[in-house]
């Protein structure tokens, strides 16, 4: 067991924060392992050092669902938790090797009581993920995937010109996240490339006009 200090998560929490001496119990995962499943019960919160994971349910016909998506220094079931929920209702699945932090969900509690800090560190954590969740339904509001696709580099993300920005796993992820099919995403990616708005590179995607790609949206 190592400190929490020590994960990027708490950089910015004052020494004197409670969450900084909280101990936490690192866990790696290989590429598809199943971190959680359904009905496993919560017994610990988990913060994502690195990797990425993928929260989904099947529908009665077997379909695949994707509830969400956890990158790195991201937190999770803590709204399941402080929902009063004691069991995950997803499958959880590491599609690339990630290692997460897991923190007793009873030390994590009482590390808030004890202090403002650290419940004012979870407040912003949950207003920042709050403020993603309604900048996205923004972005799909747009018909076109074109204009999803600069909304979401430029107002979900906020990148300027020259910045980069790494898109996980495959595009399959993007195409998920912005209502779209894989080959639909590609081709506008492509177009968008063509027009000069970014280049991609490796998954790796940099911003050369800003300007143009605001007057998408």
């Amino acid at each position: 067991m190592v400190k929490a200090k020590e994960f990027e998560f708490f950089k910015d929490i004052d020494e004197d924060n409670p969450l900084k001496d909280l101990k936490y119990v690192k866990k790696s995962y290989k590429k598809g392992e199943t971190v959680v499943k359904p009905s496993d019960s919560i017994h610990s919160i988990g913060f994502i050092i690195e990797g990425f994971l993928e929260a989904l349910n099947y529908s009665y016909d077997g379909e695949k669902i994707t509830s969400t998506y956890f990158s790195p220094n991201e937190i999770f079931p803590e709204y399941l938790y402080f929902s009063g929920e004691n069991e995950f209702p997803y499958t959880l699945i590491s599609l690339e090797a990630s290692t997460i932090a897991w923190v007793k969900k009873d030390d994590f509690e009482d590390a808030l009581n004890k202090s403002k800090k650290a419940m004012r560190s979870l407040i912003e954590y949950l207003s920042k993920r709050g403020l993603y969740n309604q900048l996205m339904l923004t972005c799909l509001d747009y018909n076109k995937v074109k204009q999803r696709i600069a909304y979401w580099l430029l107002n979900v993300k906020g990148l300027d010109n020259g910045e980069e920005l790494y898109i996980y796993n495959t595009q399959t992820v993007l195409a998920n996240k912005l209502h779209a099919s894989r080959s639909t995403l590609n081709q506008e990616l492509k177009s968008l490339e063509k027009e000069g708005y970014f280049t991609v590179n490796n998954n790796i995607i940099r911003i050369l006009s800003k300007e143009g790609l605001k007057k998408l949206i």
